[in-house]
């Protein structure tokens, strides 16, 4: 099955919103600034939360079903993997790359996706990155091939 139908049929099930670590999320989203790409975006949590402080944010994911949500709240979607970003250099003063590069089946598209990022990034751009931590990396057992362990 290819990774971005087990996205899909993964989000047929579940909406993720904010949690019980809101002030951990707050802080993710003051580092973002400016043009943001939310890559990996999901069910568009952040990016309702940028949208609420009038920033301008484009939200891109493998999944359809996650995008079409999320469109619901913002215009500004594409369907897209993180190592394809279908956007010039130089584009985004942020990039939120928030709990996905985990996913990436092998090293070189966790590299691949890392290159792609920092080419549509301005020079003086931030890239928000997130990984879960050892403690919750039991989780890998439960999804499988959406979990990698990182090099």
């Amino acid at each position: 099955m290819k990774l971005k139908s087990l996205f899909d049929e993964e989000a047929k099930g579940s909406f993720v919103g904010f949690s019980k670590y809101e002030t951990w999320n707050q802080d993710i989203l003051s580092a973002c600034c400016g043009f943001t790409l939310d890559l990996g975006c999901g069910d568009g949590a952040y990016t309702r939360e940028m949208l609420k402080r009038k920033q301008k944010v484009v939200s891109a994911d493998i999944s359809e079903i996650r995008l079409r949500r999320v469109q619901k709240n913002n215009s500004l979607v594409v369907n897209c993997s993180a190592i394809h970003i279908p956007f010039k250099d130089n584009v985004f003063d942020s990039v939120l790359f928030r709990e996905v590069l985990e996913h990436l089946p092998t090293y070189y598209d966790q590299r691949k996706a890392l290159i792609e990022i920092k080419c549509v990034l301005k020079n003086n751009g931030r890239l928000i990155l997130s990984i879960p931590n050892k403690k919750i990396l039991h989780l890998a057992k439960k999804y499988g091939t959406l979990w990698v362990n990182l090099k």
